[in-house]
This record gives C-alpha cells, structure tokens and sequence, in this order.
C-alpha cells in the first residue's frame, strides 16, 4: 500500500458518520459474528444477504464504493487463487470435458466454487469496512477491552504506533531523493544499486 493510502485510509476511518461513532467494540464483534457466520454456512442465500447488509452499511458509513472494491480486489488474489482450482478437483457430474481426460469441471466443484467466492467476498467486504471505519489504535484498543492477552495488544500497539513512525521516515526519504532528482522506481538503474541508495538514506 502507497504511503499516501495509508495517510488516506485514516483519514477516513476519522470521518463522523452514524457507523464511524459506533463503539470499536461493537464494530469488531458486528464484523468477526458476520465472518464467522458466513463461513460455517453451507447456503449460498447467506451470504449474498449478509454482502447485501455490507454494502448497506457501506453506504451508511459514506465510504466510496469505487475505492472500497478496487481495495477488495487487491486482496481478492490471496483467497481467489485456492478457488480457482475447487471446479476440477471436486468429485460429481460432469458439464465441462477439457482436452484432457483429467482437466473437467463437475456440479457439485462449481457449486462449491461459487459459494466460497460469495464467502471470501464476504469477508473481504467486511474487513475492508472495518479498516475503513475504526483508526487502526481503535481496532487495538478493542481487542484488549474484549479481553486479548496483555503481551499481543503491547506487541499489537507498538506495531500501529512504529507503522506510522516508518509511514513518515518513508514519505521523508521519497522527499528528499525527489528533490536530488532520484527515482527510486527507475528501471534504468540497476535494481541492486538503487537498494541500496534506499537503505543508506
């Protein structure tokens, strides 16, 4: 994530909307009920409701559907690669023969393959309102007033804490190479040099 989409993404967890002033622990309970639910629920209805209600309180929170889903979809990869293979491996009637006698989708592996996108899709939605709704010391503070171990929240605490300490060190040294005429992004340069102009600054 870009220094600015960080700056960005706590700007508008701050906003004063009617599911910004909820309580932190009120949205992190709504949430990891809505997840769990979600992924122990063998009905597809459920979770098309329940992203139903996300894009409800999505658009109660004032949050830019554009931006909510361009954030989905980067993290959409990471679940969406162990999905891409549930059609072929899944044991039933087949409706797709590939060219091999071994490459064939069945029912029963896309049923399966539609209902766990519709979960992660869920999910996803969820922790992006989450993160988009509670500043990331709220989300800490939640956790240890719903009892997390004192060492986790510390350990929890000073990662918030030193993230934006690296945020703005980060955002510092892009300033001053910009003002030497350095692009550390320049693909001319040979990689391994431009590294290390980064780690010496």
């Amino acid at each position: 994530m870009a220094i600015e989409q960080v700056r960005s993404l706590e700007f508008i967890a701050s906003r004063d909307t009617i599911i910004h002033n909820l309580e932190g622990r009120v949205k992190l309970v709504a949430i990891l009920l809505i997840i769990l639910f979600t992924v122990f629920s063998d009905r597809l209805i459920v979770p098309i409701v329940l992203e139903c209600f996300l894009l409800i309180v999505m658009f109660l929170a004032e949050l830019s559907f554009k931006e909510s889903f361009k954030r989905i979809l980067l993290l959409l990869p990471f679940g969406g690669f162990v999905i891409a293979f549930q059609p072929f491996i899944h044991p039933g009637n087949i409706i797709w023969q590939g060219p091999y006698t071994w490459l064939f989708i069945t029912d029963t592996g896309l049923n399966w393959t539609v209902l766990l996108f519709a979960r992660l899709l869920v999910c996803l939605t969820a922790i992006v309102i989450l993160s988009s709704t509670s500043p990331m010391q709220e989300v800490v503070q939640s956790f240890r007033k719903l009892g997390m171990p004192r060492d986790l929240a510390m350990i929890l605490t000073i990662m918030v804490r030193f993230l934006f300490i690296f945020v703005d060190e980060l955002r510092d040294i892009r300033q001053s190479m910009t003002s030497r005429n350095f692009d550390p992004f320049n693909d001319d340069i040979s990689y391994k040099w431009r590294v290390k102009q980064v780690g010496y600054s």
